[in-house]
């Protein structure tokens, strides 16, 4: 706490507290970031243990709606957010021992109170979510389980947070356990969680790989486009991928700049070839043209994708395409 140093002759200094608007202002940012970063971590907690469970207990009939991007977002809350919380946390109940007008602070009962009414909101529309549910007999495991993931969270929160409201009303400047025990098992709980989600994603190099794939894809559609638009012009298949209008550079490989195979099998087939990192036949998330049925399915290793004209102009549109600048002719 800053202090100022006031005197009498013959007399020692005697420090007194500094109060003002550099004060107000150190709360707000200890107090307020702390609460943030509380929210940050009980969503990215309860994002996580969702995809768990919707990986491990899907819905048989219905298609999941989890995305390994999410995952990720959460794990990175977690991993950055969490000890930051923690320290603010800890840094704030510190402070607060040694500075009443900061264990007094207006902010912190209007946060703490604001956080209760949401904490309570939660856990009861939880609950009265719940009880709909199971009167209409609709509840499954993973439903069951979820709810709990959020009544164990925002129950927790209240519990934690009524607490300070108590010992904030008692005046009392003694330490307390409880605030020790909650940091150490939402530390806990957030590596338990961490840990857990980290075992269903894959590693950067293999995300990376699939990244790689998809621009593979997107080019190899441009180019399957470019040829639909040649054979609904000039009635034929073009000779050759030079003869097709698209943009520069998509007719090969975006990582090894080699060119795509273009053979023309026969009057109504054509094939398509290319070299891919990863397979996309078995359903990933967030991985693009891997929905069953897809013609764009492929196995890791070169691959060619056939092609059937009668198909291909039952099934699209004539649509001109506009020669950018840059594109072949």
């Amino acid at each position: 706490m800053e202090q100022t140093q006031t005197a009498t002759p013959n007399q020692t200094p005697v420090a007194q507290p500094r109060t003002g608007g550099a004060q107000h202002a150190r709360n707000f940012f200890l107090y307020f970031l702390s609460f943030v970063l509380l929210y940050m971590v009980a969503v990215s907690i309860g994002g996580v243990l969702f995809y768990i469970i919707n990986k491990t207990l899907p819905l048989v009939g219905r298609i999941a709606t989890v995305s390994a991007g999410s995952l990720r977002y959460h794990l990175a809350t977690l991993i950055i957010g969490t000890p930051v919380f923690l320290w603010m946390s800890w840094k704030v109940n510190r402070d607060s021992k040694a500075d009443e007008a900061m264990r007094n602070s207006g902010l912190r009962k209007w946060l703490t109170y604001l956080t209760l009414v949401v904490a309570a909101l939660v856990t009861i529309g939880d609950l009265i979510f719940l009880v709909y549910t199971l009167l209409g007999g609709e509840t499954t495991l993973p439903f069951i389980l979820k709810s709990a993931v959020i009544l164990v969270i925002a129950g927790n929160i209240f519990y934690y947070y009524l607490s300070d409201i108590k010992f904030l009303r008692s005046g009392s400047s003694e330490a307390r356990q409880l605030p020790r025990l909650y940091f150490n098992a939402t530390g806990v709980l957030a590596l338990v969680v961490i840990g857990a989600g980290l075992m269903f994603i894959e590693s950067p190099a293999v995300q990376r790989l699939r990244g790689q794939d998809v621009a593979r894809l997107n080019n190899l559609q441009e180019v399957d486009s470019g040829i639909t638009f040649y054979l609904q012009t000039y009635g034929k298949l073009p000779a050759s991928l030079d003869d097709i209008q698209v943009h520069e550079g998509a007719t090969k490989d975006p990582v090894t700049g080699a060119l795509f195979e273009y053979t023309e099998i026969d009057e109504s087939n054509y094939s398509l070839c290319a070299t891919f990192a990863t397979s996309n036949k078995e359903i990933t998330d967030g991985q693009d043209y891997s929905y069953p049925g897809s013609p764009w399915l492929h196995d890791a290793g070169p691959f060619c994708f056939q092609r059937n004209l009668t198909n291909i102009l039952n099934s699209t549109t004539p649509v001109p395409l506009k020669v950018v600048p840059g594109s072949r002719s």
